[in-house]
This record gives C-alpha cells, sequence and structure tokens, in this order.
C-alpha cells in the first residue's frame, strides 16, 4: 500500500522540486537560448511515438488463501533461498484527522524502535544485524507496512520477531518521546521548503483538514499519548484488517506452518475502511476554485500548485486519467506543461502533474516553479494548459506516445519481491481481483481521445484550487488574475 498503485508519480514530483528548486539564473538563460530546438526535439519525440505492443506482463503463480485464524495470505515462490515477509496494516495517514494528525508515523517510529516485548528495541536490531537481515516499519497514505528480508535458513526467527511484534508491541513512553522529537524537527524544517508547505496547504484546502488533508503540527504531535497509540493497534492491528505476503524459496506448505505458529496471538477485529465524504471535497473544491491562496515568504521564486479532487480507485475513468496525466504533465519533455512552460518560454525548469487514486478518494496536483516576476503569467498558463484537456481532444501522437510509454514501462513496477507482495497488499485492501494487475495494460491500450475528453471535463467539473507561495510583492500581480487570500501554512 505503500508504493503507487499503477502509476507511481510522486516520487518522481517530490525529486524535481528538490532538484530543481535552487535553479540558478544561468541555467534558465541556457534553457531560454535553447528553446528552438528543444522544442523540435520535443515534438518530433512524441511523432516518433513507439507504438510496439508492450512487453506482456507473466506473474508468477500465487497462492492464495484465509488462515485458520482470518488472515489474508499471499505466498508467490522464490527461486533465491530468501524469505521476504510483508505485513501490510489497513491504517495510514488518510486516517487521521486535524486533531490527531501525525499518529500513523508517530505510532509507525515507536514500533521501530520499541519492537517486542520478547525483541524490545536494541535486542530486536540486534538479533536482525546478527543474520544479515533486513526491517522496517513504514506508514503510507492508506497502510502501515511492516517487512522483514532474511536468509532462507533464518525463516523462524523471522516469523517469530513478527509474530511478536504483531501480539506483543512494546509500546513504551520513552520510544514515543523519542518519535515526537525526530517528528517535531521534521515539521520545522518543513518550515522551510516553499514545495512542501504547498502541496500540504493544497491537500488541506482541498480536504477540510482530514485524512489527505490533515497536517502534521508540533501540536497535533504533543497531543497524541501513548494510549491513543495502543487504541489504534488494538483497533487496526487485527487479523481481519492486515494481509501477510510472503516470497520464498520455501515451500508453501512450510510457510502455512511458520504463519500458523508465529500469528496465533493476534485480536480477531475486522475489516477498518477510512472516512472520506467525497460531496463535502467536492463542496470545498468549488468553494475555493477562482480564488489563489498565497503563503508569503521572502524567497525570490514562486512555487506554484494547483488541484483538485480525483475518483476512486475502483473508478472506471482512472485509465483515461492515467493516459490525460501523462500527456498532460508526467510524460517529461514530451507533455503539454513542459512543452508550453519550459520549453517554448523557458518560464520554469520544474514543472509537473500528478494524479493519485485511493479507495475512497483521489487527487489530482500540478506545480510549477518560477521567478516571483514570471508567477502571474505562469500561472495563467499553468491553468490553462491543464483546463485545456477537457476543452481540447489530445492528438493521435500524443496519444499513441502516452499509452505506448505507460505500458511499456509497467512491468518495472514488479521488479522486487517486496513490490509484487506490495501489490497484492493493494488489490487486499481495495477488494479488487487478480485480474486487475494482468489487465491494465489492455485497458491503458483501450483508452481512446473521447474518454479523456471525457474524463478530463469530469476531473475538472469543480474547478481547480490553487496555491501559491512566494514573496509577499505577489499580491498585486496575482490578484489581476483572481482573488487573493493571503494564509499560514
Amino acid at each position: 500500500m505503500k508504493r503507487n498503485y499503477i502509476r507511481p508519480v510522486t516520487a518522481i514530483v517530490l525529486a524535481l522540486i528538490v532538484s530543481f528548486s535552487g535553479i540558478s539564473d544561468a541555467a534558465k538563460k541556457s534553457t531560454h537560448r535553447n528553446r528552438p530546438r528543444a522544442e523540435k526535439k520535443a515534438e518530433a519525440a512524441v511523432t516518433r511515438a513507439d507504438t510496439a505492443a508492450p512487453v506482456e506482463l507473466s506473474l508468477p503463480p500465487v497462492d492464495e488463501y484465509v488462515s485458520n485464524s482470518g488472515i489474508q495470505v499471499v505466498y508467490i515462490r522464490d527461486t533465491l533461498p530468501q524469505l521476504t515477509i510483508l505485513v501490510s496494516v489497513g491504517f495510514g495517514k488518510l486516517y487521521e484527522t486535524a486533531n490527531n494528525a501525525g499518529i500513523s508515523e508517530l505510532l509507525a517510529k515507536t514500533l521501530a524502535r520499541g519492537g517486542s516485548k520478547k525483541y524490545p528495541g536494541d535486542a530486536l536490531y540486534a538479533a536482525i544485524e546478527a543474520i544479515g537481515g533486513r526491517f522496517s516499519v513504514e506508514p503510507s497514505w492508506e497502510g502501515t507496512t511492516i517487512a522483514m528480508r532474511v536468509l532462507e535458513r533464518h525463516a523462524g526467527l523471522a516469523f517469530d520477531i513478527l509474530g511478536d511484534i504483531m501480539a506483543n508491541p512494546n509500546f513504551d513512553q520513552g520510544f514515543l518521546d523519542e518519535a515526537k522529537s525526530m517528528m517535531r524537527e521534521g515539521v520545522r524544517r518543513k518550515k522551510d521548503s516553499p514545495e512542501g508547505l504547498a502541496f500540504e496547504k493544497l491537500r488541506e484546502i482541498i480536504f477540510n483538514g482530514e485524512g489527505y488533508g490533515a497536517v502534521t503540527r508540533e501540536s497535533t504531535i504533543d497531543s497524541v499519548t501513548l494510549d491513543d497509540v495502543k487504541r489504534v493497534w488494538a483497533s487496526h492491528f487485527t487479523e481481519k484488517n492486515i494481509m501477510i505476503g510472503v516470497s520464498s524459496s520455501i515451500d508453501a506448505r512450510a510457510v502455512k506452518k511458520y504463519i500458523a505458529r508465529a500469528f496465533s496471538g493476534i485480536e480477531e477485529g475486522k475489516r477498518m475502511p477510512y472516512r472520506a465524504d467525497g460531496e463535502a471535497f467536492r463542496s470545498a473544491v468549488r468553494k475555493s476554485a477562482g480564488k489563489i491562496y498565497l503563503i508569503p515568504r521572502p524567497i525570490p521564486q514562486a512555487t506554484i500548485v494547483v488541484g483538485a479532487l480525483a475518483p476512486t480507485v475502483l473508478d472506471g475513468g482512472v485509465y483515461a486519467l492515467n493516459v490525460m496525466n501523462y500527456i498532460l504533465g508526467e510524460g517529461s519533455f514530451n507533455s503539454r506543461l513542459m512543452r508550453e512552460i519550459r520549453v517554448k518560454r523557458g518560464l520554469s525548469y520544474a514543472v509537473q502533474s500528478v494524479i493519485k487514486f485511493r479507495k475512497e478518494t483521489g487527487v489530482f496536483m500540478a506545480f510549477a516553479q518560477t521567478k516571483n516576476a514570471q508567477a502571474a503569467v505562469t500561472l495563467s498558463l499553468l491553468r490553462d494548459t491543464i483546463n485545456g484537456m477537457a476543452g481540447d481532444t489530445v492528438t493521435d501522437d500524443e496519444l499513441r506516445w502516452a499509452k505506448a510509454s505507460i505500458a511499456q514501462s509497467y512491468i518495472f513496477e514488479f521488479d522486487t519481491a517486496l513490490n509484487m507482495l506490495d501489490k497484492y497488499s493493494f488489490l487486499y485492501y481495495n477488494g479488487l481481483p487478480a485480474a486487475y494487475l494482468t489487465e491494465y495494460q489492455s485497458r491503458i491500450h483501450g483508452v481512446d481521445a473521447a474518454s479523456i475528453l471525457r474524463e478530463s471535463k469530469r476531473l475538472l467539473r469543480d474547478g481547480l484550487v490553487v496555491v501559491v507561495v512566494g514573496g509577499d510583492e505577489l499580491k498585486g500581480a496575482l490578484a489581476k488574475i483572481g482573488e487573493v487570500v493571503v494564509v499560514n501554512p
């Protein structure tokens, strides 16, 4: 659940932001001088789009079953003498509210530091390091993933450690305090990140401060108690709310015995979906569309982020929207945003769009970074190009290029055992059949221009929310293209 389901682009977006946030004037001038040549190359690349059939995805056989205690289990045979175990739990950042924002990360950090009653604190890592193993606890938007990888011969110890963590977590006030200290420092550093502030404020506005929009602050960190962490564990880290994935050369029957023995001490519980009021989110977007939310910062560059509510992962329009987003801003130099804002005009070095589909909701975001003096014109171009997806039919060349690129790169999402297991946890969490994975490429190839136009109109029907982080002097220029609302992060 922590990697992106089908189109993982947030990491790419953030990497671009970090890489280009400090771009020099010299680099910008260089981009401007080479614009005609770059533009020709980009357009030629679209025209020469590779339309060959993608490499067909052939997944290894999977053994799926429900254990006697009610745990969903996925087993994938591996030829290497190793064991990868993934425990995927339905509890992440989307379960948070404005009052307890940050609790999923606090829980993960406290658990990772505290271990279990049998393997507490440093003893946990001493045991894992002695066998050359790898262990992690990672919170994501929809889930928490506890993973371990060891050599096959250490299977008994690996299952014993994970089983004891799940049945007897060592939640200690000292470890929680350490987690809080680390997170407070992260919140303080966030104030120096214009792009982080912009994305966070955008989500907060769209999602009314809940789930996707829950903002971790020092006050919310301080409000979480050890009892709060224990209550979340008791209600969510239960048999019916987790999936265990195993990839190993160990025989499937032996794995079943290990699981039955190691995870017998977990409470039964029930499935725990997060809450999401789609109509309330749409209302928030409609209310905020047309306004420009400005976070003043004494910096020479402006970070511009726009966004809208996207459908859920179960929506039939996700395939068309994936292709739409690739054409719009995910497809690097060949995308419309890159061509219009960077290649043709040299206004921004970092510009891209991202779309995410979750079980109960989704989000679309696009960003650009530019000089404060160019913020207004860059924002206008950003909005016009995005709205153009709902007004102009994509070309045949764009369609061929985007579908081929998406379908042919899809296979790389299954490059490790952990990624494979993560895909099956995604299926389990969302109630999707295994065919969802194998049929993805054909679904992408079935997207046409009409469906992209239709789904783009639906995506943008409520308008776009805009957040800008930049110099205080931006208020005057931005006021000419929309109502400016000055806000604090």
